[in-house]
C-alpha cells in the first residue's frame, strides 16, 4: 500500500507492523496534514504534520481510540491554530502543569478552609465522600454535564441537601484556586443551581447540644462526619 492515501478505519486497522526497531508514516489524501505513524510494537498515532520550534510534528491521538473523522477535524483545528501563531506545545505543557482536581481540593482546605471556615472539617468530608473518585483528574477534564449527573445522584442517594452542600463548597473552592492562579481551567460548578430543600420544622435548642454532640461521638466515623 502507498504511503499517501484516503484513510479509513479498515485501511489503517489492516496496515501491516514495521519489522523490529522500524516505524512507518503514512499520510491521508482527505487531509494532507493528517499522518499515521506506526511502530514495530503496533502501535498506530496520529499526528499533524507542520513544521514550528523544536519539532514537525504535533501529536493528536491514538487509533482506534481516535476515528479518523475525529483526527482529520483535529488536524485541521491544530492547523489553523498554528497558522494563527498558537502553539500546541506550550500549551499542552501548561496542561501538564495544571494540578489535578484532588490537589485543588487540598490546597483549599490547607490554605484557605482551615484559617477561615469553622465548618472547615464538614468541607473536606463532603469532598472525601462525594468527590473522591474525582480526584486524580485534570480539572479541565471535569465537564458541566458529568457535575450535573453527580450532583443528581447525589441528591438521588443522599438527599437534596447533600447534593447542594457539594455545589456549594466545591464551587467556592474551585473559585478561590483560579483567584489564586492555581488553575486556569473554568471552574464547572458555576451555574448549576441548587435542588428545592423543605424549611426545618424545628432547630437543636442551645440545652440540647451538648447531649447531641456527646451522642455523634459515639458514632462510627463515617456516621460522625
Amino acid at each position: 500500500m502507498a504511503n499517501r492515501f484516503r484513510f479509513t478505519k479498515t485501511a489503517l486497522a489492516d496496515l501491516s507492523i514495521p519489522e523490529p526497531g522500524k516505524r512507518q508514516d503514512y499520510y491521508d489524501t482527505e487531509v494532507p496534514k493528517l499522518q499515521l505513524r506506526v511502530t514495530n510494537n503496533g502501535k498506530k498515532s496520529f499526528y499533524v504534520r507542520r513544521k514550528m520550534a523544536g519539532t514537525d510534528r504535533v501529536y493528536i491521538g491514538p487509533f482506534p481510540d481516535l476515528t479518523v473523522e475525529q483526527a482529520r477535524k483535529l488536524a485541521l483545528d491544530v492547523s489553523s491554530a498554528i497558522a494563527h501563531g498558537a502553539n500546541p506545545h506550550e500549551e499542552k505543557k501548561k496542561v501538564v502543569k495544571d494540578p489535578l482536581f484532588g490537589e485543588l481540593l487540598d490546597a483549599y482546605i490547607e490554605q484557605h478552609a482551615k484559617a477561615k471556615c469553622v465548618a472547615w472539617e464538614e468541607i473536606q468530608a463532603v469532598f472525601r465522600r462525594y468527590l473522591a473518585d474525582w480526584r486524580s483528574r485534570k480539572l479541565a477534564s471535569i465537564r458541566k454535564a458529568e457535575v450535573h449527573a453527580r450532583l443528581n445522584d447525589i441528591a438521588e442517594n443522599n438527599g437534596p441537601v447533600a447534593a447542594n452542600h457539594t455545589l456549594t463548597y466545591a464551587r467556592a473552592a474551585i473559585n478561590w484556586c483560579i483567584l489564586n492562579e492555581l488553575t486556569k481551567a473554568e471552574n464547572p460548578w458555576v451555574g448549576m443551581k441548587k435542588f428545592r430543600t423543605q424549611s426545618r420544622e424545628r432547630f437543636l435548642r442551645p440545652d440540647e447540644l451538648a447531649a447531641f454532640f456527646a451522642n455523634v461521638e459515639k458514632l462510627n466515623k463515617t456516621a460522625r462526619d
